[in-house]
């Protein structure tokens, strides 16, 4: 894939923000393409050249000759401004769950997810429309929080085609977030849910994998309602990781970009 990359002012966050789109090797503007947005853009392709953190997905869509255009934007380095963009809600307890990374009791965090999904609807969508083609086709994927404001923007604004959820982390605020999935509306979207056997958030709780698991059971089966297009994949040995969502991003796109067709069928 040709990659682009640029900077781009939003009002919706108040400062820049880098686009990473990669392009299918034989881009012709003459053609309408389908788009697939993802977030923390830094992590997706491998422009960090980082073993762990980088997801590859430009060499999966190489290796499949996918005809989708990949957009995805950077989320702060900093995990707490991250959780701060990606959470609807605002958490004041997280020191609680996450004993190892001595964070400040009581730290209030997240809260933003409105202001990025104004964002990511009004000013990042509209811009990739505007400046290459594109067809009304729309792919909205993340891991970890990540899947969460994915879940979150595609039932605040219902324009996404397939929903790819990796990992989605919420152990912190399980009760909250799963009240409100069970008032989402997914009809007509495909979703794609994963989690691994070994994911791990802090090494001092060791029944942490099992946590990430029952609550995707939990998840799953919410979701099961919510849509007529799900799948739903237990990673083996699947770890917290790009290396491991470099495996579910795989799955996903084999399982319904690659045939996106599928929104055409009766």
């Amino acid at each position: 894939m040709k990659m682009i990359i640029q900077n781009m002012e939003s009002q919706a966050l108040g400062k820049k923000i880098r686009m990473n789109v990669a392009l299918p090797e034989h881009y012709n503007p003459a053609q309408a393409y389908p788009v697939l947005y993802m977030h923390d853009g830094q992590n997706v392709f491998d422009l960090r050249h980082h073993r762990v953190h980088d997801w590859h997905v430009n060499h999966i869509a190489d290796n499949m000759h996918l005809s989708w255009i990949i957009v995805a934007v950077d989320s702060p380095d900093d995990s707490l401004q991250r959780f701060d963009l990606y959470y609807p809600w605002q958490i004041h307890n997280l020191d609680t769950f996450l004993p190892s990374k001595n964070l400040e009791k009581g730290l209030v965090c997240g809260g933003n997810a409105h202001m990025y999904a104004d964002f990511f609807v009004h000013e990042l969508i509209p811009k990739v429309e505007r400046e290459y083609s594109v067809q009304p086709l729309r792919a909205l994927a993340g891991s970890s929080l990540g899947a969460i404001t994915s879940m979150y923007i595609a039932n605040e604004y219902p324009i996404f085609n397939y929903l790819g959820l990796l990992s989605p982390a919420i152990w912190f605020d399980k009760d909250r977030f799963l009240s409100y999935c069970h008032d989402i509306d997914f009809a007509g979207v495909h979703v794609y849910l994963s989690m691994g056997t070994n994911e791990n958030s802090d090494d001092n709780i060791p029944d942490f994998p099992q946590i990430y698991i029952t609550q995707a059971q939990m998840l799953m089966r919410i979701l099961q309602d919510k849509t007529d297009s799900l799948a739903y994949h237990i990673d083996e040995g699947g770890t917290h990781d790009g290396r491991s969502w470099h495996h579910s991003m795989n799955r996903f796109i084999h399982s319904y970009l690659a045939h996106h067709q599928l929104l055409e069928q009766p």
